[in-house]
């Protein structure tokens, strides 16, 4: 999602505040967050591998690289390969995740866009279509405003599908190209037209929206908690209590056999022998090595 600070950026420049940007509200957050990752992992974007200082001594370039490479193969589809003794790092290579990424994830986009594209082209016809009526607006007035967001888009849309084709990843980025590629095809409207297509939109969205959740409840509501599960995802299962383990000098920590969730902290379910444990600034710091 980095792509996407670009525009902020290029309206921070459009009004002549680029020193302002830096000491902005929304700079500050963007500040306490790295530094947030960096504490927690040593990494200012975990886990990017070029991002971190592999000085600190609780960051782990092994793990750093091994969870890069594990989160890339499951977006790609990993766990629905045919090929059960290729290895991950030729899983890949040479595009071999494409079939069995195109099986699952692809059916799962499509499956969502293409109706939102259809309704999409039926907006593009009726606007094209009733474009000769009187009191016409523009659609796109600034037109280099509208080819940022496209290349942006764009882009992102590229680095979505070579690196994390997951749809919730990119679907930010698709949509909006989408929208404005579409839009591109609209020179004008009718603002008496487009009042009524979009109040049709909305009705038409909030009953749709109504009946599926009515849907989803009566299929589910039987075999699912009406409340969250926060000590295990599989409903009415106890919680397994964590045991308990000493590291460093005289450090009590968790150590359970699935998710930590809402048990006792602090908590892992992925145990190592190597775990250290030492005080900074107060701070208890927790560390592999």
């Amino acid at each position: 999602m980095g792509l996407a600070f670009f525009i902020p950026f290029t309206i921070y420049l459009k009004l002549n505040k680029k020193y302002k940007i830096f000491f902005s509200f929304s700079s500050l957050l963007i500040i306490l967050w790295l530094l947030k990752n960096i504490l927690v992992s040593g990494c200012l974007i975990y886990p990017i591998n070029k991002t971190c200082f592999y000085k600190l001594s609780w960051a782990d370039k092994t793990e750093t690289i091994k969870q890069n490479i594990s989160a890339e193969v499951w977006s790609k589809g990993w766990p629905d390969r045919n090929d059960e003794a290729i290895t991950e790092s030729k899983f890949l290579k040479n595009f071999n995740w494409v079939n069995t990424w195109s099986s699952n994830h692809l059916r799962y986009i499509l499956k969502i866009l293409i109706p939102y594209i259809f309704l999409l082209l039926v907006i593009l016809f009726v606007f094209n279509f009733y474009k000769k009526n009187k009191n016409k607006y523009l659609f796109f007035k600034e037109n280099k405003k509208k080819n940022v967001i496209i290349i942006i888009s764009t882009l992102g849309t590229i680095i979505f599908f070579l690196k994390f084709p997951l749809y919730r990843y990119g679907y930010s980025y698709l949509v909006t190209l989408i929208i404005f590629l579409i839009g591109s095809y609209i020179h004008s409207y009718n603002l008496l037209l487009i009042k009524k297509i979009f109040r049709l939109i909305l009705i038409v969205s909030i009953i749709v929206f109504f009946a599926k959740q009515l849907d989803r409840i009566n299929n589910n509501y039987k075999s699912y908690n009406i409340w969250p599960s926060i000590y295990s995802f599989i409903p009415n299962k106890e919680s397994i209590e964590p045991k308990e383990k000493i590291v460093g000098t005289n450090y009590k920590i968790f150590v359970s056999e699935k998710e930590c969730m809402y048990l006792r902290a602090p908590c892992t379910n992925i145990y190592k022998l190597n775990i250290k444990h030492k005080k900074i600034i107060g701070y208890d710091l927790i560390y592999t090595n």
